[in-house]
């Protein structure tokens, strides 16, 4: 992760944190609700917000991105957000990184 951590800043990551997990909320929901077994990570995710990167480091953050999923679930169930019940709708979590 520290050549990523070297190119950008923590206003950077934290922008592309909050585009992953957008794109992320639909694929956590279907799990969540019973529909698939597994919570499906596409590496186009992060090839379409940096198109530059190379197979090698894409892999490396969705890699990252599967044990931070993994890890936070338990605290998505619980949330008073509630953000993953409806997929399309705005998350006030995210409202800094609108598009």
């Amino acid at each position: 992760m520290e050549p990523y951590r070297g190119q950008y800043d923590g206003q950077q990551i934290a922008q592309y944190c909050a585009y992953y997990a957008k794109r992320m909320k639909k694929s956590l929901l279907n799990n969540l609700r019973g529909r698939t077994k597994h919570i499906i990570f596409y590496e186009e995710y992060i090839s379409d917000f940096y198109p530059h990167h190379d197979n090698e480091l894409n892999g490396i953050l969705n890699g990252a991105a599967m044990e931070a999923f993994e890890e936070l679930q338990p605290g998505c169930r619980a949330c008073p957000q509630m953000c993953l019940r409806d997929y399309r709708g705005i998350s006030p979590f995210f409202d800094e990184y609108k598009d």
